[in-house]
């Protein structure tokens, strides 16, 4: 069967990011899928990732797919809350992805 749509499958390690002695980051796995969860494995173009003030992107924000996968690191900045990462492409729907920081360090309170 033919592609009809590119789908965006994600796999987040945690989505959690405690702050106690440094930041604490996640991996962020993504795999370009069709309409029947088969992997692209000739998708190899570029989304673009946004983050919330409380996060940051660890490299570029601007990645390629190599094979119909790639990943990022996404890392707390110290400031508590929730937080969102935002993954947009032309090929697929953009993609919102919901994080919480919890900051727990001795000098937070200093």
């Amino acid at each position: 069967e033919e592609v009809k749509k590119v789908f965006l499958d994600c796999k987040i390690s945690h989505t959690l990011l405690k702050e106690e002695e440094s930041y604490d980051c996640t991996l962020i796995r993504l795999k370009a899928v069709d309409q029947n969860h088969n992997i692209l494995p000739y998708f190899n173009e570029a989304i673009t990732i946004e983050t919330t003030d409380n996060l940051e992107i660890i490299g570029d924000s601007i990645i390629s797919f190599k094979g119909g996968m790639t990943g990022l690191f996404i890392k707390s900045k110290g400031i508590e809350g929730a937080g969102f990462v935002r993954i947009k492409s032309s090929y697929f729907d953009d993609v919102l992805i919901s994080l919480k920081v919890l900051i727990n360090r001795k000098d937070a309170y200093l």
